[in-house]
């Protein structure tokens, strides 16, 4: 009898071991799943709509972008890398499918970088002319304040030659 009790004690203990290894085994999938599903939302979200105008692929309702997106999760699904997705979609629909510039290639470096380096250069200017500015009042006030008043030897012979006069 107590070793029929064992037997089902060792019985239950299995199943329990499978039980939590299942779950083990069922919480890691649920883990890459999600995993999955932010990356393939990280994707769409960089690609533009290739029919809308400021629409996102994520944000899109179109029909093709629900296309596209079961496109993106099969590609992940099957071990493509962010990059090799975002090429092919560019090999489809062109560089203006890309919400951010591909910096590798000729003029989008300049297209991107000179807004920004006229901007700096914009603020120097002005930085410079303010400056400037400011210097130039500081010295005029300073020679009106030094000449507002006339020495005290041209006021003792004004007073003297005044005083003749009367």
């Amino acid at each position: 009898m107590r070793v029929q009790s064992l037997g089902r004690r060792a019985a239950l203990g299995g199943v329990l071991l499978v039980l939590i290894g299942g779950l083990g085994w069922a919480s890691t999938a649920a883990a890459q799943e999600d995993d999955l599903e932010q990356q393939a939302i990280q994707i769409e979200e960089s690609l533009n709509c290739p029919l809308c105008e400021g629409f996102t692929l994520h944000e899109c309702p179109l029909l093709i972008c629900d296309q596209m997106r079961a496109v993106i999760r099969q590609k992940l699904a099957a071990g493509a890398s962010r990059e090799e997705i975002v090429a092919s979609f560019v090999a489809l629909y062109g560089e203006e499918v890309v919400n951010a510039p591909l910096l590798g290639e000729g003029f989008n470096w300049s297209a991107w970088l000179l807004p920004f380096l006229a901007l700096a250069g914009g603020a120097a200017w002005l930085a410079y002319v303010l400056r400037d500015w400011h210097r130039r009042r500081g010295a005029i006030a300073e020679l009106e304040s030094v000449s507002a008043r006339p020495p005290e030897e041209y006021i003792r012979r004004a007073e003297e030659e005044l005083g003749e006069i009367d």
